[in-house]
């Protein structure tokens, strides 16, 4: 059974992938859920190293896909400033050469964004092609879930046949069926 908040779910989904980048003014301060566009230079006992260094980057306060620490040293920034990150890297990181390391990174914001998702009305709806109300979106999610999820039962179904019909086989002993 699909349920309203499977289809809610669906079309919340839908709304981050349509998502807008809006640009703040300048001397916003970053917060979390901002999107910073930044550069950074990381060096390690003075030294530049390799993949420590990126253009124009996209960096969400709040998401932790960065090194533990870097996002947080950013909350404050503006538009137009530079800061210096200092982070240590963790000692399971997957570049074994900077585990455990302590890093510092020169960043320099080149802008501070925040996502507007489209409000989910009928505009919406017709945005993504071929319908003209919400209501009709929504009635086309219930169906594609309830056909995956009856497709998902159907292939359960028949892996649980053909596993006992092979317990069955290897029972008897005579090898009949092969899997």
């Amino acid at each position: 059974e699909v349920k309203d908040e499977d289809v809610d779910s669906q079309i919340e989904q839908l709304r981050e992938r349509g998502a807008r980048e809006i640009e703040e003014p300048d001397e916003t301060p970053a917060a979390t859920g901002h999107i910073l566009r930044v550069d950074f230079e990381g060096r390690i006992d003075g030294e530049l190293f390799e993949g420590g260094s990126a253009k124009n980057v996209p960096l969400e306060i709040g998401s932790e896909k960065f090194i533990p620490g870097f996002e947080e040293q950013l909350v404050g920034a503006v538009t137009g400033e530079d800061r210096d990150v200092t982070v240590t890297f963790p000692d399971d990181y997957g570049s074994e050469g900077l585990q455990g390391k302590q890093a510092v990174f020169a960043v320099r914001v080149l802008a501070v964004q925040r996502r507007e998702l489209p409000e989910p009305d009928d505009e919406f709806a017709k945005d993504l092609g071929e319908f003209e109300t919400l209501e009709a979106l929504r009635e086309r999610i219930r169906s594609d879930l309830e056909q995956e999820r009856e497709a998902a039962a159907d292939g359960m179904l028949k892996r649980t046949v053909m596993d006992a019909l092979i317990q069955q086989d290897a029972a008897a002993g005579d090898g009949a069926l092969r899997a």
